[in-house]
């Protein structure tokens, strides 16, 4: 199916956090009082046209709920992936987005669909738009407290027109690993920049093979964590990885980050297995200082004998 001048729209289900108010610090946390599905909604939308789907809420609990549903703007920051949600509404995306309810109430085990209406505009500028649809389950037992429950978002995710599929997507800003890792473990550091105008999942492979041949069998790729990459963001994967089956020898590590649509970004370092590879370095330093040394006393026993009055 071709999606050219179409919108997808990635509506993914995410359970963000559990938090009360601060009058409410000494609570005890909730337990979840309200499920969301399905987990992933795929919406295609044209300019200028209006598509409803649909979200689902259940109450968990044996009491009535009041819900109160808002949306909210979503924002990523740090290369670690944190996020903030803020009460203001700057995302085109949420003027184009309609619920049709916003405050209701479930009784005990109820399931209720909500509807969430997108209406895009004639004429949308390219590129990535985000927001945060929050169902928040509120409790009123005490008059003069309002507490609020486990909330849980749903993140929407938009790129809005379809990005040229030979466009490059990404760069691979930083890639390292130790020259000489110690018990065969390998720390790595990727980081990954997004380029383009849309987000994208980014899906780094680690190939790991020996330069010389030493009928040895290239190791099995390693699959790091798959993350979402915004525009013009950079995401960050470091971690040590345990390759204890690997033999003295040379080695090629060679990472290759899929931005979708068959494209790749990579890059590659190498590292050398050896057992006494960091006491040879270190015997090595300490025969360097040793030469130094003495030198250091031949040349000032030299100066001395120069500078001493014959006799």
């Amino acid at each position: 199916m071709k999606h050219t001048n179409y919108t997808i729209i990635y509506i993914g289900i995410l359970t963000l956090f559990l938090f009360h108010l601060p009058t409410l610090a000494l609570a005890k946390t909730p337990t979840a009082s309200i499920r969301v599905s399905p987990v992933i909604l795929t919406v295609p939308l044209s300019p200028g046209k209006t598509l409803t789907q649909e979200v689902t809420v259940e109450n968990l609990t044996a009491k009535p709920m009041p819900l109160k549903a808002t949306l909210n703007d979503f924002t990523s920051t740090g290369e670690e992936g944190g996020y903030m949600f803020e009460e203001t509404k700057t995302s085109p995306l949420l003027a184009w987005t309609k619920l049709n309810e916003t405050n209701f109430i479930l009784t005990p085990k109820e399931k209720k669909k909500i509807m969430v209406t997108i209406k895009t505009p004639q004429r949308i500028p390219l590129g990535g738009y985000y927001g945060m649809l929050f169902l928040q389950p509120i409790t009123t037992n005490d008059p003069t407290t309002t507490q609020i429950q486990s909330k849980v978002g749903i993140l929407l995710l938009a790129n809005i027109g379809v990005p040229d599929p030979k466009a490059k997507k990404a760069e691979v800003m930083t890639f390292t690993t130790d020259l000489l890792p110690i018990n065969n473990t390998l720390p790595l550091l990727l980081r990954v920049k997004n380029i383009s105008l849309h987000f994208f999942t980014a899906k780094p492979i680690l190939t790991i093979s020996p330069v010389l041949k030493l009928a040895q069998k290239e190791e099995l790729p390693i699959y790091l964590e798959e993350k979402i990459i915004f525009q013009q963001k950079i995401r960050r994967w470091e971690q040590d990885l345990s390759l204890p089956n690997l033999k003295p020898n040379i080695y090629k590590a060679q990472m290759n980050v899929s931005t979708g649509n068959g494209q790749y970004v990579t890059a590659e370092k190498y590292f050398i297995i050896f057992p006494f590879a960091k006491a040879g370095i270190t015997g090595l330093i300490f025969l360097f200082v040793l030469f130094l040394l003495i030198k250091r006393k031949r040349l000032k026993k030299t100066l001395q004998a120069l500078l001493s009055p014959h006799k």
